[in-house]
Parts: C-alpha cells; structure tokens; sequence
C-alpha cells in the first residue's frame, strides 16, 4: 500500500510527464489515484482515474489507427484534397469521443480527490480538462488540455503527506 507522498510524487511526476511522455505519465496517475484510493478508503476514485486514462489512452490508439488508416486510403485510392480533410475530421471526431469520455471519468476522480484534501486545483484541472475535451473537435483544445495537465502537476504536489481530519458527525443526544 503507498502513501499519499508516494501518491503526490508519482502523481506530480506522471503529470510531467504527461506532456512528454503521455503514456507513462498516465500510468503513473493510474499508480497515484490507487495510493489515494487506498489511504482514503474510497475505491471510486481509483475507478474513475482508471477509466479516464483508459479512455484517452485509447483515444490516441484508435485516433492515429484512423488517421493513418483514412490518410494511406485517401491518398491511394482517392487522391484529392477532400479526401484528405475526410480523414482529419474522422480523426477528430473519433479523439474527440474518447477524450470526452476519459475527460468526464477524470472530473469525478479529481472532484472526488478535491473534495476530500481540499485542494481546489483538482476541480480546476478536471475541468479544464473537460473543456480541451470538448474543444479538441476544433483543435484549439489541445492548447486547454495541456493548462489543464499543468494544473494537475500543481495540483498533485499541493496534496497534504497526511490524510485531513474528518469533520466529527454530530449525534444528538438520546432522549431522557
């Protein structure tokens, strides 16, 4: 079982990363979002995360597989410029559904993580997150997902070492 400064290392260093190496950054968030899952006691958070990295994961697979795919098609077989502009926007709509749905796991895991440490950096992330998502359809996205990602390096090493205290459940006293 980590801890949460094992969580806060490899979730600040998989957030780097994210932006030079994607794949292991995304790995190393997956690592991350489990330490935290496991010290909070609270599993949807590690589902969540999970699931969003599968989902962009995937996302960038299956994008370039049709994006080469419809690009060898269009200039072999129909070699014009329609074709071509054909292939690009069949790229962006297939990234664009992947990032969204990775882009909607990843508010709930990291609205989750904010909720719990208070570190509004996460809700701040998740969400641009999700803008970038739904902006990738006009590529403009691409610049929000990566202030999103830059806040998630900012948000991952603002995490507290220790879990916060739980606030006390007041319980009415028993009737006399």
């Amino acid at each position: 079982m980590g801890t949460l400064r094992d969580a806060k290392l490899l979730g600040g260093i998989g957030s780097i990363l994210m932006l030079l190496i994607p794949i292991v950054g995304e790995i190393l968030i997956i690592i991350a979002a489990k330490y935290i899952s496991e010290v909070t006691k609270d599993e949807s958070i590690f589902k969540n995360v999970l699931y969003a990295m599968i989902f962009i994961i995937l996302g960038v697979i299956v994008g370039v597989a049709v994006l080469y795919g419809s690009l060898f098609a269009a200039l072999m077989m129909f070699p014009n410029i329609f074709a071509f502009f054909t292939s690009l926007f069949l790229f962006l709509i297939v990234v664009f559904i992947f990032y969204l749905l990775g882009a909607i796991f990843l508010k709930r895991g990291f609205e989750r993580i904010a909720e719990i440490f208070n570190v509004g950096y996460f809700r701040t992330a998740a969400l641009l997150y999700l803008l970038g998502a739904i902006l990738t359809i006009v590529l403009v996205g691409i610049i929000v997902i990566i202030v999103a990602i830059i806040f998630m390096i900012i948000a991952f090493f603002s995490l507290p070492e220790q879990l916060p205290p739980q606030p006390q459940q007041l319980v009415p006293p028993p009737p006399t």
